[in-house]
């Protein structure tokens, strides 16, 4: 969003605001990622069906607060609910840093840092357990992983569908002050 700005010859002559610009953008990017995931989808559903291949009722065992068995279909269903409520929240907080920090490389590093809290301090998982960054990684929230740290948390999905869906709508509300308020402007 901000290479556009620094190019303006090639949006000055749009007619349309930058809120509009930036919810424009906020949508193209989430159909892409949409597009990725449906295709992700799309060309492993039918090798479960195709003989020896796979087993749509295979278990598979999952942490939600306890151990549970699910079939390979309702993992892939968890999967990509997940997938769509990261990209949502990857895209919003992209937004609002890139607009405020108006630099693309500084809110990379800021997003890559704030993934990695958790990596590197485990120990503010079990002091924040409510962080949203402590579910980004759902592959080890279902596996468990949480339960292995120096201090064990037992973080579930449904917690960090939950604690990501916060996040969201308050991100939401954020880029809307933002917008209403003029404070987003052109770099």
């Amino acid at each position: 969003m901000i290479d556009d700005f620094k190019h303006t010859s090639l949006i000055k002559g749009y007619p349309i605001s930058f809120d509009k610009y930036v919810a424009a953008k906020g949508i193209s990017t989430m159909s892409i990622i949409l597009v990725f995931i449906l295709e992700i989808f799309l060309c492993s559903l039918p090798l479960i069906y195709f003989r020896g291949l796979g087993d749509p009722n295979y278990p598979v065992a999952v942490f939600d607060g306890n151990y549970e068995i699910y079939s390979i279909t309702k993992y892939i269903g968890i999967s990509v609910l997940y997938m769509i409520f990261i990209a949502i929240f990857v895209i919003l907080l992209s937004i609002i840093l890139n607009v405020l920090l108006k630099n693309m490389y500084l809110t990379l590093f800021v997003e890559m840092f704030l993934f990695a809290l958790p990596l590197l301090f485990p120990r503010l998982v079990s002091l924040i357990p409510f962080n949203p960054f402590n579910y980004i990684n759902f592959t080890d929230l279902l596996d468990g992983k949480s339960l292995e740290l120096a201090h064990p948390v037992g973080l579930n999905s449904t917690h960090g569908l939950i604690y990501i869906g916060i996040s969201i709508v308050i991100l939401i509300v954020i880029a809307n002050v933002f917008l209403s308020t003029g404070k987003l402007k052109r770099v």
